[in-house]
């Protein structure tokens, strides 16, 4: 597994206070609605809060590197499917 970014993070914590936030409030809400409202808040964030999660993001790829020494990040390519015509 990927060390997580910045904006991961920032969407763990954020994620469980809109989750209870609408809760208490009698709604619901999906995760592709949490994402957006998430990204529009890491948007509007200040540079002292992104600098707290670019700290909590070196940390991790820190202990991701104890844990996983040698880690190579090699993404999949694509394998094209064929057409069912």
């Amino acid at each position: 597994p990927r060390p997580p970014n910045q904006f991961v993070l920032y969407r763990r914590d954020k994620h469980k206070e809109i989750v209870i936030s609408h809760f208490e409030a009698g709604m619901t809400i999906s995760n592709i609605e949490i994402s957006k409202l998430v990204g529009k808040m890491w948007q509007q964030e200040s540079a002292e809060v992104k600098a707290k999660y670019a700290a909590m993001q070196k940390e991790e790829a820190r202990k991701h590197a104890e844990m996983y020494p040698g880690y190579k990040y090699a993404p999949r390519k694509m394998v094209q499917r064929r057409s069912k015509r």
